[in-house]
């Protein structure tokens, strides 16, 4: 472990002693010093003599670089409370947001309302949209000053619906060069790459040469295009195929987004399609996938109705659903799609595994956390009745938690080398403009848990090689040159933790709960968590 010491008794800003520094490269933990000046950290190794305008004790706890959520989606909670409490004192110093096409640039009066809708998951009307680029919203972001770093990726949403509309017309040599010109140009304004999200409309309309001309625009940005794949379930292994063919045909580098085989039918197809990602890696391409710790995923409920009958957008989805002809087409189609994409066992019915999520109406709120058979069976009606209902009165802003992964898949990508720890949550509060009556567990707990029951419990990896998928890995695939490790030099971005007593209290029934153990959060040389309370916002970057 590297010391550079700048005088025989130097004095530092930030001097934290006698921690295990797990440094995010993998190697094995050591009890050393850490010393800040300003921004980074310029020291690490044995400080006995050097002083500190503040120090921090860290004796018998684990010192750690921040961790970097290459998964996020508080692209409008951050500018409503850039304090980011679920995210900061989990330990997250760095969030990368517009993930899975849920961008919100560019926007123009034409495309606003229906944008909105299209990425409802994002709560987008906690704040006003007074942007109408990348740059613009970027802008924001800086303005809000923020209490960790945030990278913004360009949505593929917003960059085919300028073109395109909301319709799943494919698009002419002409119209693919705008979407790509469009792309060009947010990574231009700030965005640090691209996203798509492959289940979403108007995404999900995309053909694969579309996505392969993003990925070109990517890989002459240097960027990084995270790919939502288009189905997580029987067509598993075709969707990995499809995303690995964009990293080839395009040379960008490529995230596959929450790495997953959902519905027991489907169980076990997680083995081939790590293979097939280990072998496009071993040919060359940078290629590789992030998960989150938990057995069950969490959208936007109208993800459970079929793509054709979200062609032009959410307000012509609410008028099918209020067409009594197509509204029985829709319901057949929805009990279709549950049966292939939600239900687990033989012995369980489509919608057993579906839980409500965030709704808008006081009226839905008793169903918030509650499962989806529990409403049917008080309003009298199927299932898939019910959803079409619930999207109906929420009118489309209506959240689920789908429990769909079983824990023998998932343990498999949580230890897989090429595999980061993303949290694919927002960042909330329990109070204030954030606060949700409802939400999945991981908006609070992602890193504790993973820490928890995979590191500490399971030992399924070392701690050492945890904290590098929690830190170094996303740095590094994000094109980070200076975050990620602690290291002199580097940013520091920095967690102090009570590994042993570590504790994930965050639960379905319970998720606005904050983790124990996670004592200080220090972002950009400055603490943001003190003694396990929040007591800074404003030292975060827009990287």
């Amino acid at each position: 472990m590297g010391t550079d010491i700048p005088s025989m008794h130097p004095t530092f800003d930030l001097l934290i002693r006698r921690g295990l520094v797990v440094d995010g490269s993998g190697a094995k933990g050591k009890i050393a010093d850490v010393g800040i000046s300003g921004e980074r950290v310029a020291a690490v190794g044995d400080l006995g003599e050097a002083r500190g305008r503040r120090e921090i004790e860290a004796e018998g706890k684990v010192v750690c670089p921040g961790f970097v959520d290459i998964h996020g989606h508080s692209e409008v909670t951050i500018l409503a409370d850039p304090r980011a409490e679920s995210k900061v004192r989990q330990g997250v110093t760095t969030e990368v947001v517009g993930n899975c096409g849920f961008g919100v640039a560019p926007v123009s009066e034409r495309t606003l309302a229906e944008l909105k809708g299209a990425v409802s998951f994002t709560n987008p009307d906690l704040v006003a949209w007074n942007w109408r680029n990348v740059g613009e919203y970027v802008g924001r972001l800086k303005e809000r000053r923020p209490a960790l770093n945030v990278a913004v990726l360009a949505g593929h949403i917003p960059l085919r619906a300028t073109v395109m509309g909301f319709g799943s017309g494919q698009p002419g040599k002409e119209q693919v060069a705008e979407i790509a010109n469009l792309a060009n140009e947010a990574l231009d304004q700030g965005a640090i790459g691209l996203s798509t999200g492959l289940i979403y409309p108007p995404a999900c309309y995309a053909q694969t040469e579309e996505l392969i001309a993003l990925g070109r625009v990517a890989a002459r940005g240097g960027a990084l295009f995270s790919i939502h794949i288009r189905d997580e379930g029987r067509g598993l292994l075709t969707a990995v195929e499809e995303a690995i063919e964009i990293a080839e045909r395009s040379g960008c580098r490529v995230e596959i987004s929450h790495l997953k085989s959902a519905g027991k039918r489907n169980w076990g197809m997680i083995d081939e399609a790590i293979g097939l990602v280990e072998k496009a890696a071993g040919r060359g391409l940078e290629i590789g996938f992030d998960a989150y710790p938990y057995l069950a995923g969490s959208t936007t409920m109208t993800t459970l109705i079929p793509d054709e009958f979200h062609e032009g957008g959410q307000s012509r989805l609410l008028e099918r659903l209020a067409d009594p002809k197509t509204h029985q087409r829709i319901l057949e189609a929805t009990i279709r799609k549950a049966e292939e994409k939600v239900r687990v066992g033989e012995e369980e019915q489509a919608f057993d595994n579906v839980v409500v999520g965030s709704v808008c109406s006081e009226k839905n709120t008793r169903w918030q956390g509650k499962r989806l058979v529990e409403m049917a069976a008080a309003w009298g009606v199927g299932p898939g009745e019910a959803v079409l209902r619930l999207i109906a009165e929420e009118e489309g802003k209506v959240s689920m938690v789908f429990f769909v992964a079983r824990e023998e898949d998932l343990e498999k990508v949580l230890a897989h080398p090429l595999c980061a720890i993303g949290s694919d949550g927002l960042a909330v509060a329990p109070t204030g403009p954030t606060r949700l009556d409802y939400c999945h567990p991981r908006y609070y707990g992602t890193y504790p848990r993973f820490l928890v029951r995979y590191v500490r419990e399971k030992k399924l990896v070392s701690l050492e090689e945890a904290i590098r998928k929690a830190t170094s890995l996303p740095a590094q695939r994000l094109g980070f040159k200076d975050r990620g490790l602690l290291k002199p030099g580097f940013f520091a971005d920095v967690v102090i933790m009570n590994y042993e007593n570590l504790t994930d209290p965050a639960t379905y029934e319970n998720p606005h709960e904050f983790p124990e153990g996670i004592e200080y959060v220090i972002v950009n040389g400055e603490v943001g968590v003190d003694n396990a309370v929040q007591v800074g916002s404003g030292m975060g970057r827009v990287l």
